[in-house]
């Protein structure tokens, strides 16, 4: 007597498809261009009651609101601020551009020498303000 017809072991799952898209996008942070031109122009800081202390703790590296002044302070001595402080500052990007990487490697090489172009006339600007 048969058991009757096997199922697949790959048939029996289902792919939450809104999960794995929140788990992929949940620790992304802010990308090299947008922090630079926020640190350019500034941010300002409307009052907004739905963010946390209001909206008026914010991290313009990070891209993070924060509830008070001391965990804003907290944060700035953390050793995650200070890398992603860093990779900005030397022009890496905080993101690493993953869709360049496996479309064209030649938009990945065009992007890389953009981003160095910048953070070298950021250090030309710093230097020549000294």
């Amino acid at each position: 007597m048969g058991l009757g017809q096997r199922k697949s072991r790959k048939a029996g799952r289902s792919k939450n498809r809104a999960v794995s898209k929140y788990v992929k996008t949940k620790r992304r942070t802010k990308d090299f261009e947008t922090v630079q031109n926020d640190y350019i122009k500034g941010v300002e800081l409307p009052v907004d009651m739905d963010l946390p202390g209001h909206g008026q703790f914010y991290c313009i590296t990070c891209g993070r609101y924060f509830i008070n002044s001391a965990s804003l302070i907290s944060h700035n001595k953390s050793k995650d601020h200070k890398r992603i402080g860093t990779d900005t500052s030397s022009g890496l990007p905080i993101y690493p551009p993953w869709r360049l990487r496996k479309t064209n490697p030649s938009l990945l090489i065009a992007a890389v020498l953009r981003i160095s172009r910048t953070a070298n006339s950021l250090t030309q600007a710093k230097e020549g303000a000294n």
